[in-house]
C-alpha cells in the first residue's frame, strides 16, 4: 500500500490546524507550576509533555517526572511519592552536613607520596610539555 499523497498530508494538517490539533489530556500539575500532558495519537501511541509555566522562574521537572515523560515510568508519579522522595532527600542532606562537620579537616602541604616515590626518571634538561622548559633560561 501506498503512503498518502502530499496534497492529502498537506489538507489534514490544515483542517488539524484550523479545529485545534491534538487534544491535550491534562495528568497534574507538580509544585512548580509545570503542567503535564497526553496526547493520544493512536490506539497504543501517546506523547508525553509538558508546559512551563509563563510567569515566574522557569524550573525542570524533578526526576519523577522527568521519567514519566521518557517513557520508562508507566503511571505519573503521586503527591506522596514526591513528598516522600523529599523528605528522603532533605534528611541525606542533613546526615551529609553532620558527618562533613564531623570529620577532620586535613590539609596537605608538601610532596604527596606518589609523588616521592616515582619509579619514573625525573630529568631537569628534558622539556615539561612540548615547547616548555622550567630549567632552560
Amino acid at each position: 500500500m501506498s503512503r498518502p499523497s502530499v496534497w492529502s498530508t498537506l489538507w489534514k494538517n490544515m483542517i488539524a490546524r484550523a479545529t485545534g490539533g491534538q487534544k491535550r489530556e491534562y495528568v497534574a500539575e507538580d509544585e512548580f507550576g509545570n503542567k503535564f500532558y497526553v496526547i493520544k495519537e493512536g490506539k497504543h501511541s501517546k506523547t508525553r509533555g509538558y508546559e512551563a509555566p509563563m510567569n515566574g522562574k522557569v524550573t525542570e521537572p524533578t526526576k519523577e517526572w522527568v521519567s514519566w515523560l521518557k517513557g520508562t515510568r508507566r503511571f505519573p508519579p503521586s503527591e506522596n511519592e514526591l513528598a516522600l522522595n523529599r523528605i528522603r532527600q532533605q534528611a541525606q542532606l542533613e546526615r551529609n552536613n553532620i558527618l562533613e562537620k564531623s570529620m577532620p579537616n586535613v590539609d596537605s602541604t608538601g610532596e604527596t607520596k606518589s609523588q616521592k616515590n616515582s619509579t619514573f626518571p625525573k630529568y631537569d634538561d628534558f622539556e615539561v610539555s612540548p615547547g616548555y622548559n622550567p630549567n632552560k633560561k
